[in-house]
């Protein structure tokens, strides 16, 4: 109540206190399809033996999941599991059946009193090497061949899904979920996939929607998945990519209020004694949480879906799901401190020392505990705002936040300032640094201008940013306006519509920390963002 930490989905702690889930498609090609966790109370669907039925099981088994859970659902190596539906189809039918995956997911206009599930979805452009001598399950959930026989129908797949996110909706608008990621591997960064990684360059340059993967740095593994909300998983625990990152995800983050620290503390060593202490509060709530996650998944029984069996085991595997620091604020945390940001070298020797120390305490919690803990870059929608607007009024003389007494808010995590003066070379490189130390989730944003971006131009950064850099996860945000009126979509954040002329039914989209949503109209206040966010939005240096 205080400020001093957030306990984030706080109003699910009682019934759902698990956050997200990594799904693993092949399990449901397996033993079929129960989205009540039981059968007692819906219909029960045999294995799939046609692509039309699993992309329906696939839109159903995330809205299911996300009944038992408060947070995001995402599949990862999707088109890899779904190629052998896909083996002898035209392509306009492959088309069909993924258009169908992303409406329905589209119009799932039904969670908490009127919003479309949170979604993730991970496409390859190639069979990774780790999945080509797997063993490959079609239709009936039989096993036919293994995967590296389907590197056709992957990149089929890739392409279709990418060419109906381009087309958008009927009325010209980005389809919002799934929040759509695209891995960067050794596999594919070969001259004959220049026309389908162009072509997802394509697509953000013209919504911005699209997100990448970058599997070059060694920190990153063999596999590693993210959801749009940039929460991660990577084959870090036990070693098995498939234990690692599929059937489990976060179970609860809980973020630290480190400009509050900055505040208090008179020296360095003071800085890492509140630190100690604030992490000992999210250490003592993350363990109540997971030991009632227990209750809800075991002794309750209230969690149905995660709970059925999969052959011998439960389908979610709680045992391997993170438990993770969260943080806002270490620019202002740096500037109270030595007067200068996260943009100083000096000063950010400091931020890297910060993070490390959580990642330390994280590493000992491993050892001492054998849970899987973890330090990720907290999204912060509505915490930034929280925080700063409680030091407003806590530390009047000390405060250091953005924007005014109306719409306050703090740096995100570990990122430069939105309104940084550094260039965009700059900026990659303070935050490259701070991906490897967080890898419970982390994200790069490059903000592009008003002005259509050119994919050409997209391309080579990303080719420098997965070459050069430990960024492990990015994405090119557009800002875009949609007259509600006569249906034109236009770059930046326009006041009237450049058609029509319309003032008042002129809707802003942008990328609010993780994934693409609506604001509000452009004449108001109105919309999903909160104050401090939609300062935010108008503080944004574009590239």
């Amino acid at each position: 109540m205080n400020g001093s930490v957030h306990i984030h989905d706080l109003e699910f702690f009682a019934g759902r206190p698990l956050n997200c889930l990594q799904h693993d498609l092949r399990q449901f090609i397996q033993y079929g399809l129960k989205v009540d966790g039981t059968g007692d109370h819906t219909s029960v669907a045999r294995s799939p033996t046609h692509i039309e039925t699993l992309m329906n099981h696939s839109g159903e088994i995330m809205l299911a999941a996300q009944q038992n859970m408060s947070g995001g659902q995402a599949m990862s190596l999707w088109n890899v599991f779904v190629a052998p539906f896909a083996a002898g189809l035209p392509y306009d039918k492959i088309q069909q059946a993924v258009e169908m995956l992303i409406f329905n997911l589209n119009m799932a206009y039904a969670a908490r009193g009127g919003q479309v599930p949170f979604t993730s979805i991970g496409l390859e452009f190639t069979v990774p090497d780790f999945l080509k001598n797997e063993p490959a399950y079609g239709p009936g959930g039989k096993v036919v061949g293994v995967y590296g026989d389907y590197e056709k129908e992957v990149r089929l797949l890739q392409r279709a899904f990418t060419e109906a996110l381009i087309k958008g909706d009927s009325e010209g608008k980005p389809h919002l979920f799934p929040n759509t990621i695209y891995y960067l591997r050794k596999e594919c960064m070969t001259p004959e996939f220049t026309e389908d990684i162009e072509r997802v360059h394509l697509l953000s340059a013209k919504f911005g929607s699209a997100y990448f993967i970058n599997m070059l740095p060694d920190y990153m593994g063999v596999h590693s998945n993210y959801m749009g909300c940039r929460t991660r998983l990577s084959n870090n625990w036990t070693g098995d990519w498939d234990t690692d990152t599929l059937r489990c995800g976060n179970l609860a983050y809980v973020t630290m209020n480190l400009p509050r620290i900055g505040y208090d503390a008179r020296d360095e060593t003071e800085i890492f004694d509140y630190l100690d202490d604030y992490m000992n509060i999210v250490e003592e709530v993350l363990m109540l949480r997971r030991e009632r996650a227990l209750k809800c998944l075991n002794d309750y029984k209230i969690l149905p879906f995660l709970t059925q069996k999969m052959g011998e085991d439960p389908y979610y595997r709680v045992e391997n799901s993170t438990l993770s620091f969260g943080f806002v604020g270490l620019n202002e945390m740096l500037l109270s401190q030595t007067g200068a940001g996260i943009d100083d070298p000096d000063a950010n020797k400091l931020g890297l020392k910060v993070i490390q120390h959580i990642n330390d305490r994280a590493n000992d919690l491993k050892s001492e505990t054998g849970l899987r803990w973890s330090i990720i870059q907290t999204p912060a929608e509505s915490t930034a705002y929280r925080f700063a607007t409680m030091d407003r009024e806590k530390y009047p003389d000390k405060i250091i936040c953005n924007g005014d007494s109306t719409a306050s808010y703090y740096t995100n995590s570990n990122h430069v300032p939105v309104d940084t003066s550094l260039s965009l070379p700059e900026k990659i490189k303070i935050e490259s640094e701070y991906h490897p130390l967080t890898q419970g989730g982390h994200i790069f944003h490059a903000f592009m201008g008003e002005a259509y971006s050119d994919p050409d131009s997209l391309m080579s950064l990303t080719n420098k940013i997965t070459h050069k850099t430990d960024i492990g996860f990015w994405a090119y945000s557009s800002a875009l306006s949609f007259c509600v009126n006569c249906k034109t979509l236009m770059k930046g954040l326009q006041t009237k519509c450049t058609h029509c002329g319309e003032t008042k039914e002129v809707e802003w989209y942008d990328r609010i920390t993780g994934y693409v949503q609506q604001v509000g109209h452009a004449d108001s206040a109105s919309g999903g963002w909160n104050p401090g966010k939609k300062q935010e939005l108008l503080d944004r240096k574009r590239f």
